[in-house]
């Protein structure tokens, strides 16, 4: 085999490799496309509950003390899980 024909063969096995690798690449951006459309209709429906929420929040009595009752749970909550990791390392 002439250096020519090892070249040539050389630069078939890295084109191949390089055809091969962008079909890779090409899989996984239709991947992440697919998955960028299905969290913007997600968040498209997600912004629908919210909203269709505060109208129904709106119509609502605010109790300030069962909120602030219910604020302390999740700090202590929070606080809690925050120890508990601490305690892991």
């Amino acid at each position: 085999m002439s250096l020519l024909d090892e070249k040539i063969e050389e630069i078939i096995n890295k084109t191949g490799k390089l055809i091969e690798q962008n079909a890779q690449y090409s899989r996984v951006v239709q991947n992440l496309t697919n998955s960028v459309k299905q969290l913007d209709n997600e968040n498209k429906e997600l912004r629908l509950q919210l909203e269709e929420s505060k109208s129904n929040n709106a119509s609502l009595p605010v109790d300030k003390e069962s909120l602030r009752k219910q604020i302390d749970k999740y700090i202590q909550d929070i606080d809690l899980s925050i120890q508990w990791l601490s305690d892991l390392e």
